[in-house]
């Protein structure tokens, strides 16, 4: 287990060592606080938090130093303040604004913004980063819900029982949808997909 910064090597440390495969809840632990007569009192106890990594078992809050150390080396910190802003307009459900901070430092040593399967793939790069979806082309979708249009992946569109699903491109909760324009042929292959796990 990895419980401090001592004996963690960050040259040569890439975003793939740390990234979470599943969090980790560990041994109950004690906080003591020094007294003045030299004696210790009982602060808190708690159960150890940790994630587990391609290099071992990491405490939370040290995962969250090793990640901001190495997206400050790559000169990335624009990147991880602007998925801050993202998840403090939008937090996803049952998160809120003040877990902001770790969501982003996730998302970042994840690289969720390269990947079309992001909820946020399409709304976060327009905002944040245009030159990364010029010239692609996406499906456009209507969900009950907003009855607003716009563009999402085919990564995140799924053929349930011959009816579209995915998320909603204006609140980001999962919905059945309506497509309106298809420019790579999703639904064609969806619908494969859906006879072939009917079969």
């Amino acid at each position: 287990m990895i419980d401090s910064l001592d004996g963690v090597k960050l040259d040569g440390l890439r975003y793939e060592d740390i990234r979470i495969v599943y969090a980790t809840h560990g041994e109950e632990r004690s906080v003591y606080e020094e007294q003045e007569d030299g004696g210790k009192r009982l602060v808190k106890f708690d159960y150890r938090k940790g994630y587990l990594t391609p290099i071992g078992d990491i405490d939370r809050d040290v995962w969250q130093q090793i990640a901001e150390a190495l997206i400050m080396s790559s000169y990335e910190g624009w990147i991880t303040d602007s998925l801050q802003e993202w998840y403090t307009v939008h937090p996803p459900n049952g998160s809120g604004v003040d877990m902001s901070w770790q969501l982003a430092l996730k998302a970042h040593i994840h690289r969720d913004y390269d990947r079309p399967g992001w909820i946020y793939y399409i709304p976060w790069n327009r905002l944040y980063r245009p030159a990364a979806l010029q010239g692609k082309l996406f499906p456009t979708v209507v969900a009950p819900c907003c009855g607003v249009a716009g563009e999402t992946t085919a990564e995140l569109l799924r053929m349930e029982r011959r009816e579209l699903f995915g998320y909603c491109p204006c609140c980001f909760k999962r919905s059945s949808l309506r497509l309106i324009s298809d420019p790579g042929n999703s639904r064609r292959a969806l619908l494969r997909e859906d006879d072939g796990e009917a079969a």
